[in-house]
């Protein structure tokens, strides 16, 4: 740096005496270069400022904007959050003197993992010397003990209000001799079920986010809260003065018993060996979303206003590698048999083995051994009369590429890690230093590259979950399957939120969220707003949706605490809005549910309150049965109830007295017996819509009802609008129906499916076989109840009908007075004042839906009605003619099967009471009958031209004899003349 020579002012370069910059102190002349850098530094600063100054004015605007409600963009939505988890100093913890764990009854026995052994042929994991059982209330604990004892066996751990113990054994035994001690212990007549203890891997179901949303209530879901709004809660808080405290339980990882806005009734179980270790939040955040404290002015608020809130730490009762079925047990003994909880949120996964049963069928067999044995346990509790339901989070391994990636386990690795796959997660986790499962990955420890390549991952179906997997449908009733939605509002236009739009496109199912058939219902599960430890934060995963489906089914019971387990189910996915995805699942509604839960409180009442004095007829009872589903809502029902009086009034015109059932999950007698047409009426008056298809039960109720008087004719109408989904279903179903008509009761079926989401086909052959022969009506719409209705009343009193069913390609017409019935669709009419005409879909031998239907013809008797039958392609035509006795009941059928039929056939058949019934056929349409077929009663159609042919040749040939015979007669006598 060049010496500075200043003048006695101290401002002029002492080499050419310019004077220098006040700023800097150099010469402009002399030190240009640096003179012009400083500049620019001193440009770059004022610039910088003037920026700091715009951010800090705009973000200002921005504050006071917000604060008054002009836009809902907040500075922490410019500004990239650094944390996954944001704190609140609202939220601290306090100190809480919080009941100690009722573990009364409970004695539980930490099992060692090193008794876990895998079996090699069905690879599955077990524990070697232990084995869980069951037994009858009236068996001794004292006895059982002295069973054991020759065994080599102990008691060491204790479920003692259902008798469930977990037995040590002496020695280690193989998975085949533990199976074959299993099937002993299973024989015994004071064992209920035995088991081995099966092992398994639990996981949470959430990927933590790094959103964060404001928390304002709105009709648009959207913000922190966004989740309560899409499902309602505001809608059924409306009603929490109907509101009773509900118990809930929820099993987990760990929970924050000290948050403040969360209050948990005693110290959960195992939760105090769970914290003591290192910190998850999962479960915290599930509590909140559940039951967070309603209108206490801090943080957030949980769907419940009134709950009484229990926990089980997942990790406190099992701090090492492995889980057991017993522990699961044990967890859902507490929280059902112990602490009376009607709702249980589960929000964990076995994901390695549902990804490896999803992959394998070896790994399938595994999961279904231990969703057998946990079935089997919820079985004796639901026959013990507990009352409860689990919220069952689906799974996030839907996605492909997702949070779940796997990679199969090599040949060459022998090491004893019990699963097909490994979870790439957790390799990288050792890859960092994790020595968790550095015995599994030290083989692969430099083979990084090449497993990426082949990693699998996504399309996971919810069925492989350990709970998915139970199929008896007695337990499916109380598993309610939650998927993960996501929601679709965003914002458009304006500049940094100003005069921006919020627009709702909806939701979408979560790109992640586990599916399938088992899945129930979907609930918000992306970016959800809840209590962590010491605060709140925001959480993704079917984790996060299934807490507020688990609310939705304590406020069910919150307004209706004695509702019958079973239906909460059903309400939920009744009542939910929306269809998505491949399965249509509707999106959880609380506001729905409450009031569906109340209306099923509601008809309870009126039900009991309804008169049980019963007036028998001794001619004919009748009982109604009516389907009274969610999918008979709106014209459905009310065409029903219309059809249904019409009936009363038509019948109640003879001798009869009938009863009415209503069904739908279950059944229900809204009347007794009677032969009063306002007590009837109003009983119908009272009818709506609500649950599921449950035949079975309706069945059943009418028969009870029947069973109680001596009528000469008992008679079941039954209709429908779709098959069942709960009770007995198919060919079980079926098989009761007929044990019913083997008594002598008569079922009629009333069948109409245009609304239906099944296969037509087969719910109408599945009607038309619980029915009595030639019982059963199709109906094009539920407009045209009434007429099939007052057709079937009709016949209950006195009028007879001639039925003809005709499967084929042809069409067919019934002219009579003017008025013609025909299936012709340029002409179509299916309803004269002599007779109706129906139609059924029919299936062929691949499954499919066939264009040509079963015509079936209801023709008033009395009549001879000229019946013509036109050939519209080929095939072979099965025509049946029935008629009834004196009784109404239909007992000859004469059938003619196999008729062969193109498109130049034509047929003429009278529909006539007569000894014999004949079918004439023109083959090639040249109008004459090339073959004639005649059926007599209860008979089969056979040729009758053959036989006038033989026995007119038989004749012609005597005749020629007899003239022969003649002429040689005459001829002989003519020449003995000439003699």
């Amino acid at each position: 740096m060049k010496k500075l020579r200043a003048n006695k002012k101290g401002n002029f370069c002492a080499k050419c005496g310019s004077r220098l910059d006040e700023k800097t102190g150099l010469c402009p002349e002399c030190d240009k270069s640096r003179l012009k850098k400083a500049n620019r530094k001193r440009k770059l600063r004022h610039i910088i400022t003037v920026f700091l100054l715009i951010v800090g004015i705009i973000g200002v605007v921005i504050i006071g904007l917000d604060h008054f409600k002009v836009t809902d963009i907040t500075l922490t939505n410019i500004i990239s959050d650094q944390q996954k988890i944001s704190y609140d100093n609202e939220a601290e913890d306090i100190n809480k003197e919080i009941p100690p764990t009722d573990t009364e009854g409970i004695i539980y026995y930490q099992t060692s993992d090193d008794s876990v052994e895998q079996d090699n042929d069905t690879g599955i994991l077990y524990v070697n010397n232990e084995v869980l059982v069951m037994l009858e209330n009236d068996f001794s604990k004292e006895e059982f003990t002295k069973y054991l004892a020759p065994l080599g066996g102990k008691i060491v751990g204790e479920l003692s209000d259902i008798n469930e113990y977990q037995i040590q054994l002496e020695r280690s035994l193989t998975y085949s001799e533990l199976s074959s001690l299993v099937n002993d212990l299973q024989n015994r007549d004071e064992v209920l079920y035995a088991s081995p203890n099966y092992a398994f891997q639990i996981s949470e179901n959430y990927y933590p986010d790094d959103s964060r949303w404001k928390n304002e209530w709105s009709n648009i879901p959207g913000g922190e809260n966004w989740g309560m709004e899409a499902i309602d809660v505001p809608g059924a808080w409306e009603y929490r003065n109907q509101m009773q405290p509900v118990n809930v339980g929820i099993l987990d990882l760990m929970f924050d018993v000290n948050h403040k806005d969360l209050n948990f009734v005693e110290q959960p179980l195992g939760n105090v060996a769970a914290t003591s270790g290192e910190w998850d939040n999962h479960g915290t955040h599930v509590a909140g979303t559940i039951a967070a404290t309603f209108d206490n002015g801090t943080g957030v608020t949980g769907v419940l206003p009134k709950v009484n809130l229990y926990g089980v730490s997942a990790r406190g009762l099992e701090k090492n590698k492995y889980s057991y079925v017993q522990s699961l047990e044990m967890a859902f003994y507490y929280l059902v048999v112990k602490k009376n909880c009607s709702v249980i949120n589960f929000s964990m996964s076995v994901d390695t083995l549902t990804f490896c049963a999803a992959k394998d069928d070896k790994y399938n067999e595994e999961l279904k051994k231990i969703a057998g044995d946990i079935s089997e346990f919820f079985k004796l509790l639901i026959n013990n009369d507990y009352s409860f339901v689990i919220c069952k989070a689906a799974g996030n391994q839907n996605e492909v590429n997702g949070g779940y990636r796997y990679f199969k386990k090599d040949e060459e690795d022998h090491s004893k890690y019990p699963y097909l796959y490994y979870r790439y997660e957790d390799y990288k986790k050792y890859l960092k230093g994790d020595k968790t499962n550095e015995e599994y990955f030290a083989f692969y420890k430099d083979k990084q590259k090449e497993i990426e390549k082949r990693l699998e991952s996504g399309n996971v179906d919810a069925k492989y979950d350990i709970l998915g997997a139970i199929d008896d449908v007695e337990v499916q009733k109380r598993i309610i399957m939650v998927g993960s939605a996501e929601n679709l509002t965003h914002k458009e236009g304006g500049l940094l939120g100003i005069g921006s739009k919020t627009i709702h496109d909806g939701y979408k199912i979560a790109v992640d969220s586990q599916c399938g058939e088992c899945v129930s219902v979907i609930a918000p599960g992306v970016n959800i707003y809840s209590t962590i430890k010491n605060s709140y934060g925001v959480m993704s995963g079917t984790s996060m949706a299934c807490p507020h489906v688990s609310g939705i089914a304590g406020l069910i019971f919150s307004v209706n605490p004695d509702i019958d387990s079973d239906l909460v189910k059903e309400i939920i996915r009744e009542s939910a809005v929306g269809k998505y995805g491949e399965y249509g699942y509707g999106m959880a509604n609380a506001k729905n549910a409450v009031e569906m839960a109340l209306e099923y409180k509601n008809k309870k009442k009126t039900d009991e309150q309804l008169p049980r004095t019963t007036a028998l007829s001794n001619e004919r009872n009748i009982v109604l049965t009516l389907d009274t589903s969610g999918s008979m809502d709106g014209t459905p029902i009310q065409e029903t109830v219309k059809a249904a009086n019409k009936f009363v009034d038509t019948v109640l015109e003879e001798d009869a007295s009938i009863g009415i059932v209503t069904y739908e999950s279950s059944a229900h007698c809204i009347s007794e017996f009677s032969g009063n047409k306002s007590v009837l009426k109003n009983a119908l008056s009272e009818v709506y819509a609500l649950g599921g298809t449950n035949i079975d039960e309706g069945l059943q109720q009418a028969c009870e009802m029947l069973s109680s008087g001596n009528a000469r004719k008992k008679m079941i109408i039954l209709m429908t609008d779709g098959e069942p989904n709960e009770g007995r279903c198919g060919d079980d179903l079926i098989a009761y129906a007929d044990e019913i008509k083997k008594t002598g009761i008569l079922i009629y079926t009333i069948g109409f499916f245009e609304n239906s989401d099944g296969t037509k086909s087969y719910e109408q052959a599945l009607m038309e076989a619980i029915a009595s022969e030639g019982c059963h009506y199709e109906v094009a719409s539920a407009d045209d109840l009434i007429f099939f209705f007052k057709d079937i009343a009709d016949q209950m009193n006195g009028q007879k009908y001639i039925y003809v069913r005709i499967a084929c390609p042809v069409d067919v017409s019934v002219s009579y007075q003017g008025q013609t019935l025909t299936s012709s669709e340029d002409a179509l009419n299916l309803r004269t004042d002599f007779g109706t005409l129906s139609f059924e879909d029919v299936q062929d031998s691949e499954g499919n839906v066939s264009e040509d239907q079963v015509k079936i013809l209801r023709l008033k008797e009395g009549v001879d009605y000229d019946v013509k039958i036109t050939g519209t392609g080929r095939g072979l035509m099965d025509y049946t003619i029935g008629f009834m006795d004196d009784d109404g009941n239909y007992s000859d059928f004469r059938k003619f099967e196999h008729v062969k039929i193109t498109g130049k056939t034509k047929i003429d058949t009278v529909a006539a009471v007569s000894e014999v019934s004949v079918l004439n056929i023109d083959e090639d349409g040249d109008g004459k009958y090339d073959v004639k077929l005649q059926a007599g009663k209860n008979g089969y159609g056979e040729e009758i031209h053959s036989n006038i042919i033989i026995y007119a040749g038989i004749a012609a040939g005597a005749g020629i004899i007899l003239v022969v015979s003649g002429v040689v007669i005459l001829h002989a006598r003519k020449r003995k003349k000439v003699q």
